[in-house]
């Protein structure tokens, strides 16, 4: 075979430093938009963007030539100073993240699930949904560090 084919279908969550609720539903849009050149830059692709004040949840195609590690830095790196900018004071991301891989059967649940973050969030934490993901993918952590800030 000549080429090489292979989407790797992503969701990715994190959260602003300290949980800081600043994200309002322009900034995920402008976030959205800012972000898109960023993953084209890193050979992917955005497919959804959502989420509430504190966090992020996106839907990606990571491509085949490149890394979470390297899509995850650039992003967060780029937008903090962006956002910093937009909302007039320092803005910092978690420095963790979670990161769940999708088959292509499961991309439009995922989907509706980004965009109805905030009906989904009248029944439950940050905390509560990010350790429901975790556990549904079989990922063991250790709550002491759940969901803490590198400061």
């Amino acid at each position: 075979m000549p080429q090489s084919y292979g989407p790797v279908y992503l969701h990715i969550v994190f959260g602003t430093k300290r949980r800081e609720n600043v994200l309002t539903t322009q900034l995920h849009t402008d976030f959205a938009r800012y972000i898109t050149p960023i993953l084209h830059e890193c050979k992917s692709r955005l497919i959804a963007e959502g989420g509430m004040p504190d966090h992020v949840h996106l839907l990606i195609d990571l491509g085949r030539e490149s890394s979470v590690k390297t899509v995850l830095r650039e992003i967060k790196s780029k937008s903090s100073k962006w956002l910093s900018s937009k909302i007039g004071k320092d803005f910092s991301w978690q420095g963790g993240y979670g990161v769940f891989s999708v088959s292509a059967s499961h991309l439009q649940n995922v989907v509706h699930y980004i965009e109805n973050q905030e009906e989904h969030h009248r029944h439950k934490t940050f905390q509560e949904e990010f350790e429901e993901m975790l556990k549904a993918a079989g990922y063991e952590y250790d709550p002491k560090y759940f969901l803490k800030d590198d400061d």
